[in-house]
Parts: C-alpha cells; structure tokens; sequence
C-alpha cells in the first residue's frame, strides 16, 4: 500500500456477487481512492471516533475455516478494547503488516451480528508525524544508508551468505556500462577488475553516432564530457591522390548527436566512476582466477585482491567482460581465435586533419590507415600491418617500414607530423582478432 499525501485515504470494496459470501477467503477486496468531499460529509462522524484523521492502512490477518472461532474471539477483544479507547487491536506492530502472495491483503472481517455476514473492520490509523515520516522517505533513506555502510565495510548483506546479485568480471566499456544499469535497477553489483588505474590503449577511441544514442539511453552521456573528446560527423576517403567527404546521415537527429572521439583510458574512468557513484555497486581491485561452478552452473569467482589475498564470491548470476585477453573464456569455451592482422599505432601532434572533426580512411597498399583525433591536439593515427608477424620495433624494422612503405601513401597535410610521431619511438600495437560464435554446450541440457 502506497500512499501521496495526508490528502489520500483507501477503503475496501466488496464485489456484489461476493458481498454474502460464506467463505471470507472468498471475498476480494479492492483498494479504492475516497475523494475529499466524500470524506467530508462522514467528518463530524469519524472526527468523534478518531480526532485528526490521517493515513488509513487496512491490514490482513490470513485464516481459515478451523481458525474462525479463536478469530471470532480475537475480534470480540478487539472491540472490548475499542470501547474502553485503550487501541484497536493487534497492536503498533500490525500497522506496517502487509499479507498476501503478491505484498498486498485484504481487511481483517467480522460479524455485524445480523447473520453469518461479514463486514470489514475500521480501517487502523497510522498517526500524521508516522506518516509525514514514511511520505518523505526518512525511514528508507536510514535503512537504505545501514544497508550501504555494510556493503561498504564487506558485510553480507544478502541471508543466503552472498553480498550482491550480479558479479561482473571486468570495468571495461561493457563491464561499467552494464554494473551502472543494473545498479539503477537496484541491483547489489559487485565489479572486480584486474586495474582500476587508467588504461593506455590505442584502440576503443571512436564512438560512433549510434552508440553515443545507446549512452544517451542508458543514462551515461556525460561521461563523454570533460575529457576533450571530439566531435566526429562522418569519414573522408584517400585512394590514388583522390578523396571524398562521407557525412553521416543525422539530419532528423538532435544537433548534439554524433560520433565521438578521445582517449580510451578517459572514457574508461569516467564509465567507472560513474558506475562506482551508485550506492549499491561496489568496485573493487582484484584478480579474478577461475570461475566455480556447481554442476555445470556458475555460482561465482574465486579471486585475488591487490594485497594477495584470495576470496570467493558468490551470487546469482556472473557476468564475464574481461576482453579479448580473456583468462576466463576457455572455461566457457575454447573457439579458434585467428590473428589476420595487427594495428600499429602513433599519435600525431599539433597538426590538422585535412577534414575536421572527420575520421580519415586511407585504402593503402597492402592495407588500410586511419586517422582521427583524440583530443584538440592530438591525431590517432594506425596502420594495419598483415599477418601475425610485424616487423620488429625493438631494432628498427618497425621505423623502417612505417617510413618507406605507409608515409608515401599518407595526405600530404600529416606526412611531417607523421615522421615526427615515429622518430618519437613511442610505437605500440595491438592484435587485431577474430573469434567466430560457437554454441557453447551446458551438462545440465545435453
């Protein structure tokens, strides 16, 4: 039962074809809204009973037929008691009493003493400083925060001895984004990632139009903002000494929708610190080693913290987002996972892109190069080497090649910038992968 206001007031209402049954489980009660001017014409009536009306709040007691005489007797001190003005009944406890399957209950019945009918009692009165308490959320906000002190402090929480309902592997894009929604759902999330330091990657930098409406969605916009990311509103095209400008279609879009650019480890904090700003998700350090399982079904993760020290926690369902270096997949599945390609990546400095705020495409031999900012100063530039082997940045192939097979083939507006970048020496790459999909087989459905 909920209520608004002191305005609000509830009554039971008894179906007509009911209204004589013999059974009181039988009778169905709804809850009904008592308009002010309806409560106004009984006010002399109740004011005399009960001054200061307030909150009505029916309450269920459940019985059946055999227990219908120590009711009958239940009832008949009740009403002993009303008449002497000492309560109306089971007691202060009982206020807050909800019955029922599904949280709600019907008023508890008695006779009117014309016949074997029955008709509900008063409804029980929760006085206006209890009510004005419970109307502003001061009773949940207190138990809400004794409840945040244990999880904080590594408390169980839950009474089957498990502290959250989801484990989530990982605090990466996916990782953040889902402990964030499940923790506006309410949901107790327990996050554990390998380093909660800054990432330094080179790839996960450019988000396009499509998934910047999904952070609008979930609710995660702003964690786009404050870390200079760029705008990106489409592609240009280098093939031969010729180009073209490729705009994304966003005309029936809101002006603030389009592609984003910047610096992944950005990106990847403020996801986690978002997801960390909810009360109910906690994020923690640690090495998750395996998976425990129970006949066939994942039950939680055994794990080490940063000191060394090694836990298990459980909980109902365990998500795995530990990214494409995953320790744990092989425990799901082992799928063949082919390594056709490897980015290499540099980053540009004080130069300007020949289209702005455009990722840049150029259809290279023996293959593709990118570009496309990452800040207001700096250009994200990777080429795409073949095959599983690359050249040696440790002796000077890597240099080499990058200098006499991909600066050619560069627009003439980053080739200096380009040279600059590798005689730097800061050099990095990263496997590009591909894993095909594979149904995994589960014991308990062969």
């Amino acid at each position: 039962m909920a209520w608004s206001d002191e305005e609000t007031f509830y009554t039971p209402q008894r179906s007509a074809e009911s209204a004589y049954s013999d059974s009181p489980m039988q009778q169905p009660y709804l809850a009904a809204v008592v308009s002010k001017a309806q409560r106004e014409r009984s006010a002399e009536a109740e004011e005399a009973e009960n001054p200061t009306p307030s909150i009505y709040v029916y309450t269920y007691f459940p019985f059946a037929r055999r227990g219908r005489k120590v009711e009958e007797k239940r009832l008949r001190f009740r009403e002993r008691e009303r008449e002497r003005g000492r309560g109306r009944g089971r007691g202060r406890a009982s206020r807050f009493f909800c019955g029922g399957r599904d949280g709600g209950g019907s008023p508890p019945l008695r006779s009117d003493r014309r016949g074997d009918r029955r008709v509900p009692l008063p409804p029980r009165r929760i006085p206006s400083e209890k009510a004005a308490e419970h109307g502003s959320g001061r009773r949940i906000s207190a138990a809400a925060a004794e409840v945040a002190g244990k999880w904080e402090s590594g408390a169980e929480v839950a009474g089957d001895g498990g502290a959250a309902d989801v484990i989530v592997v990982g605090a990466g894009v996916a990782g953040s984004a889902l402990a964030y929604t499940l923790g506006k759902d309410g949901r107790r999330v327990h996050v554990i990632e390998r380093d909660l330091s800054e990432p330094d990657r080179i790839v996960g930098e450019l988000l396009q139009p499509g998934g910047y409406l999904k952070l609008i969605e979930l609710g995660l916009e702003d964690c786009v903002k404050e870390i200079d990311a760029q705008r990106v509103l489409g592609y240009a095209l280098f093939k031969d000494g010729k180009n073209a400008k490729v705009s994304y279609p966003l005309e029936k879009f809101h002006s603030d929708v389009a592609g984003r650019s910047f610096h992944n480890g950005r990106f990847i904090q403020r996801m986690r610190e978002k997801a960390a700003s909810l009360p109910n998700v906690r994020l923690e350090q640690g090495t998750v080693t395996s998976l425990l399982e129970e006949n066939g079904t994942v039950k939680g993760v055994l794990y080490k913290t940063k000191s060394g020290e090694e836990f298990k926690a459980y909980a109902p369902l365990t998500v795995v987002c530990d990214g494409c270096f995953s320790n744990l997949r092989r425990s799901l599945c082992s799928p063949r996972v082919d390594v056709p390609s490897c980015f290499v990546g540099l980053v540009l400095e004080n130069c300007n892109l020949p289209y702005p705020n455009h990722g840049h495409v150029i259809l290279a031999d023996p293959s593709p190069i990118l570009f496309y900012p990452i800040s207001s100063t700096e250009i994200r530039c990777l080429v795409d080497v073949p095959g599983q082997k690359v050249p040696s940045i440790a002796n000077g192939e890597m240099a080499n090649y990058l200098k006499t097979v991909v600066a050619p083939q560069i627009p003439p507006e980053l080739y200096d910038a380009f040279i600059a970048a590798i005689d730097k020496g800061n050099i990095r790459t990263m496997p590009n992968r591909s894993m095909p999909a594979a149904l995994i087989p589960l014991p308990e459905l062969s």
